[in-house]
């Protein structure tokens, strides 16, 4: 447990500081501290085990499908035989490509505020203690998220390039591809909030369809229908209500969303809308966290348009995400204890 509060504290302190100050280094060394502590740990997440064993599992002869998506295997084929590196490996690079992506990201805005808030969230709302499970995910994830600059620039050929990268990684990212066509769609705010309470008030029916057809079709996924609990990284119970409430506010303003970030408006609208529908389906909500991490461009920018006043909203803001961090570690005996490898 203290690895877990002297990692918050620094996060923390080296986040603001770099927001007051603007120093590049300090960025560096945040960005630094993010990559090792999760790149670094050792047998610490639930698929750890299963990550170690499909590395050990790989032969030099024949690159075979290990169950994985193929954009993995080969990163674990490369580390173990070109480089001759152990599976501590896979993790530390997997962390580096998550954290520069997110970091790449956050920094196409040119805004220190944009930068600070939105990578705070990413660290304390959950997505980073999530990639200490789903690590593949985690990476496809910080890809995908990436991609949708491209949608603003209309730059079609390199938006499928980094979406069909990160399904290289993890296919849940399929759900992007068609978001380079709702670019242009222009929704008035009483059909958006229209959907939602269509959604709210429907979801149940929905489910008993999907529950309907998964046991006609006798599929396995009947097995991811479970109940929402207060879960930081699902996305459902009290984060899911602030979640909701930080779109109801986002509509409200939609008029003065400026046009670079109304993607990540729609995306963000897309997440709720389906989190809603998917709120007792695990699997359902899993699939589209990647739209759910466009919460950490669309959220700073939001609370820039609502000015001074808004400091006391961004406080209480963090603080509930800090808490919500608090009660992941406290709850999830599969981080704690925190250990270290350094033999890679």
């Amino acid at each position: 447990m203290l690895e877990y509060i002297l990692f918050s504290v620094l996060v923390i302190s080296l986040i603001f500081y770099y927001y007051i100050s603007g120093i590049e280094l300090i960025k560096y060394a945040l960005l630094l501290v993010l990559i090792l502590f999760l790149g670094l740990r050792h047998y610490v997440g639930t698929d750890f085990p299963a990550y170690v064993d499909s590395f050990k599992s790989i032969d030099l002869g024949l690159v075979k499908f290990q169950g994985k998506e193929i954009g993995f295997t080969y990163i674990n084929y490369m580390l173990k035989f070109f480089f001759g590196l152990n599976y501590q490996s896979v993790f530390l690079f997997c962390s580096f490509i998550t954290i520069a992506f997110i970091s790449s990201t956050l920094s196409s805005f040119n805004s220190r505020f944009i930068y600070a808030f939105g990578l705070f969230l990413y660290v304390f709302s959950g997505f980073y203690t999530q990639s200490f499970n789903i690590v593949r995910q985690a990476m496809s994830m910080a890809i995908a998220i990436y991609s949708l600059r491209y949608v603003n620039e209309r730059k079609f050929f390199s938006f499928y390039f980094f979406v069909v990268l990160s399904m290289l990684f993890h296919t849940t990212s399929v759900v992007f591809l068609p978001l380079y066509y709702i670019y242009r769609i222009k929704l008035s705010r009483k059909f958006l909030y229209g959907i939602l309470a269509f959604a709210f008030i429907v979801k149940s029916y929905i489910f008993s369809a999907l529950i309907y057809i998964l046991n006609l079709l006798n599929l396995r996924y009947i097995y991811f229908l479970n109940p929402g609990e207060d879960n930081v990284t699902s996305g459902t119970g009290l984060m899911q209500y602030v979640t909701l409430i930080m779109l109801l506010v986002a509509i409200l303003y939609i008029d003065k969303i400026e046009n670079k970030y109304l993607i990540y408006f729609k995306v963000f609208y897309l997440y709720v809308l389906f989190n809603l529908v998917f709120f007792d389906f695990m699997l359902g909500i899993r699939a589209i966290q990647g739209y759910k991490l466009s919460m950490i461009i669309l959220l700073p920018y939001l609370f820039s348009l609502l000015g001074k006043h808004s400091r006391y909203l961004i406080v209480l803001l963090c603080i509930v995400y800090y808490l919500g961090f608090w009660k992941f570690i406290a709850g999830s005996s599969n981080v704690i204890p925190y250990s270290i490898n350094l033999n890679f």
